[in-house]
């Protein structure tokens, strides 16, 4: 695998994984925020529903707390609303709201424990839901009658699961667009220079040693640029100057020779005059000898031995 394609798996991968943080910590803290904005809504419709509630049971008007429910039915038709008497008995409910076992178990809560109990459940359904359950006539010494008020949250599972999607969509789109981005860069500022550099190197290794342009990269892949350059040129003058050197060697080795020829020239030359030099002698010193004695006998003369009279 090339050193481009590893530093654009290694760089996108972490920027996929920091933007993917990001992003589902964004998510995170919508779906905080969304659920504690359905809370508090739910929440100020049940002490509303509580204030009004309390003063028509006080009064035992069950009916404007029947005609209530119907008023609420037009506004919020998704809210459920229940309403228990203090033997934990269904006295009234909203249209199409029917007792679940989460509400149950709210509104037992509530009763016990005299205060408001919220909670984000899966219904049997697997629907989400969010359940207030709020205490009734809580200044009365007997248990006290409990309002449960059931919301269903599947538009804001929606939206959330939206708000996923759409998280996880930016995240692969900033992948794909951070991986293109950084094989691009990568492959023009690493890979084409480091593969330059190899063939330089390669090149010298054949040996081509001739000059190379001047690098105009000024970052760390250019300083190595510049750095091989700068030893082509020297092993170019090394190279240079040894085969200089190879060469006067050469020069001097044929002149050492020629200078050898000539002294075996002269000691041969020299031998060949001493052999000649002996035989020339005698005959030198015979010829003197018959000049001097030209006008002697003929027998002297043709050769025979002179002999002192």
């Amino acid at each position: 695998m090339s050193i481009s394609t590893r530093l654009t798996l290694i760089l996108t991968l972490a920027a996929a994984l920091l933007f993917g943080g990001v992003g589902y910590t964004s998510v995170r803290i919508d779906e905080r925020e969304l659920r504690f904005l359905v809370l508090r809504e739910t929440t100020l419709l049940a002490t509303s529903l509580e204030l009004a509630f309390d003063d028509a049971l006080r009064d035992r008007q069950l009916n404007d707390v029947q005609d209530t429910l119907k008023d609420l039915e037009h506004l919020h038709p998704e809210v459920d609303i229940l309403v228990y008497d203090q033997h934990a008995d269904l006295v009234t409910a909203s249209e199409g709201a029917v007792r679940r076992e989460p509400v149950e178990r709210a509104q037992r809560d509530a009763r016990n424990s005299r205060g408001p109990v919220e909670r984000f459940v899966l219904d049997d359904d697997g629907g989400p839901r969010l359940v207030a359950a709020l205490p009734l006539l809580r200044d009365r010494a007997e248990a006290p009658w409990v309002l449960a008020v059931v919301r269903p949250l599947d538009d804001m599972e929606k939206e959330m699961q939206l708000k996923r999607r759409t998280a996880t969509l930016s995240v692969v789109a900033f992948a794909v667009l951070v991986a293109v981005l950084m094989f691009w860069l990568v492959r023009v500022h690493v890979g084409r220079p480091l593969a330059e550099l190899v063939g330089d190197m390669r090149r010298v290794q054949g040996g081509d040693l001739s000059p190379r342009p001047e690098p105009t990269r000024h970052d760390e892949v250019g300083d190595a640029l510049i750095g091989f350059a700068k030893l082509t040129n020297e092993l170019r003058d090394a190279k240079a100057r040894l085969d200089q050197e190879a060469s006067e060697r050469s020069e001097l080795s044929r002149r050492l020779q020629e200078a050898d020829k000539l002294v075996t020239i002269g000691q041969l030359s020299a031998s060949l005059a001493h052999e000649i030099d002996t035989p020339l002698g005698v005959l030198e010193g015979r010829a003197r000898d018959l000049f001097d004695h030209a006008r002697e006998p003929e027998s002297i003369r043709s050769g025979g031995t002179l002999v002192e009279q």
